[in-house]
């Protein structure tokens, strides 16, 4: 998605706040983990960020298949 150059700055800064927000809550949660998991708190973030990638990237596979459908259909 591109956007125009006159909301070029929104965008941007939204982008920031955004990759801001992501940072700070997966601090959050990561620190929640070693707090609720005696002992197992770094195996159990290593679990759930791989997780959390892989669904990533099968949501990405599914977009890609859909952007070659519909380009096809123009």
């Amino acid at each position: 998605m591109s956007v125009p150059p006159d909301r070029s700055g929104r965008a941007g800064g939204l982008s920031s706040v955004v990759g801001n927000l992501g940072q700070a809550s997966g601090a959050a949660l990561v620190a929640a983990l070693f707090h609720f998991t005696a002992g197992h708190g770094a195996q159990a973030a290593l679990w759930l960020g791989g997780s959390c990638a892989l669904v990533a990237a099968g949501l990405s596979v599914l977009r890609l298949r859909h952007d070659d459908h519909r380009v096809a259909g123009d």
